[in-house]
């Protein structure tokens, strides 16, 4: 009874908690910028985002509007800012740090989505395979536990052999990042991935890291304006468990009666999976469904 009054109270706390956690779920930032659907931070040395953050809700991506596929160049960055015309030769494709399958919320979200303010060089394989496969997870996470917050960006760790492409010879990353908090009244956690730009199908590339791992390697300060207390206990470890169902979201969703709904999956060319499916992480049967559990 006591363990269970305990339970409750932390819920209780953590449920006030929540409601402020929109105000430090972004990095720390010198000049914040923002478009509609996400919050960015540009780069004037590599002239493209530093990172893109934004909140992520189970309502967004279950939506059915259709991605545009058309890039527009950004008036609020810099003439030598990242643009179309970096992308002539399609050597590396213009990857979306906030991918359009998030971006379903309305018809501004999805045409921000296509601003060069969210967009850097990747390679054809890591953008269409392996980000792909970490935007489906995250999507999936964001059903699960009906919102949550994302960062991602590049990383540039060796300038003296990096690759530049286009015009305006715009950096190519070395490396991107994602991370995720799970804040949602019930639920509490943070997860980071760090994955090479290659052209690559190796699914190891997507092994997860503590927060803490991930604000060393990128020189970031995620989650800043955090209470200390929940910084420290957030971003110093890292559960698996929790991100593969072992949850009070998954836990509670999992007694209700299951509604089909279509797969979340999005595919390289922004395609949903039109298959329907009562899976609780929105998975059909052949792109990881839990129905069966």
């Amino acid at each position: 009874m006591i363990g269970m009054k305990k339970s409750l109270f932390f819920l209780f706390i953590l449920s006030i908690l929540v409601l402020k956690a929109q105000n430090f779920a972004l990095p720390y930032s010198a000049s914040l910028a923002s478009h509609n659907g996400y919050f960015y931070e540009y780069s004037p040395q590599c002239r493209q985002a530093k990172w893109v953050a934004y909140k992520l809700r189970g309502m967004d991506v279950k939506k059915p509007l259709n991605p545009e596929i058309k890039f527009f160049n950004d008036a609020k960055l810099p003439a030598n800012a990242i643009g179309n015309e970096d992308f002539i030769q399609r050597a590396f494709t213009a990857g979306h740090l906030k991918p359009s399958g998030d971006s379903r919320a309305c018809p501004e979200d999805m045409h921000d989505a296509y601003l060069f303010a969210n967009i850097c060089p990747m390679k054809p394989t890591f953008d269409q395979f392996t980000w792909n496969i970490l935007e489906n997870t995250v999507r999936s996470w964001a059903y699960i536990y009906d919102s949550i917050f994302v960062i991602s960006g590049p990383v540039f760790k060796d300038p003296e052999k990096i690759d530049t492409i286009g015009l305006h010879n715009i950096p190519v990353p070395d490396y991107f990042f994602k991370a995720v908090l799970v804040y949602n009244g019930i639920d509490m956690d943070a997860i980071g991935y760090i994955v090479p730009n290659v052209d690559t199908k190796d699914f190891t590339k997507l092994g997860p890291i503590t927060i803490d791992s991930l604000e060393k390697f990128t020189g970031l300060d995620l989650f800043y304006l955090m209470p200390e207390y929940l910084e420290v206990h957030l971003e110093s470890k890292i559960n698996p468990l929790f991100w593969q169902g072992q949850n009070n979201s998954y836990t509670l969703k999992q007694s209700m009666r299951r509604r089909e709904i279509q797969c979340l999956t999005v595919d390289a060319l922004d395609n949903r999976c039109s298959r329907l499916t009562p899976s609780l992480n929105g998975f059909c049967h052949l792109h990881g469904g839990d129905a069966a559990k």
